[in-house]
């Protein structure tokens, strides 16, 4: 998935790291993120586990929104 991301999105941004799993093995993550007028794509390479990888695309309204919500969920606790 990354590969066809980032061929279509040639300025998406990437950062590495190394995860790892319970019993100690371990694997290179990839966040990428690509920010445009209205919103952001955002690739994560494992999510909960190395079979699930994560495409968001997200309007800056939209994540706005979101927010403000869980910040009024936080002030309910």
């Amino acid at each position: 998935m990354y590969n066809s991301v980032k061929s279509k999105y040639p300025d998406l941004k990437c950062e590495k790291s190394i995860v790892k799993n319970r019993v100690g093995a371990q694997f290179e993550q990839v966040n990428c993120l690509f920010e445009y007028d209205k919103g952001y794509l955002i690739l994560k390479k494992y999510v909960s586990n190395i079979a699930e990888s994560w495409l968001e695309l997200a309007s800056k309204e939209q994540i706005e929104k979101d927010h403000k919500e869980r910040l009024r969920e936080e002030k309910d606790i």
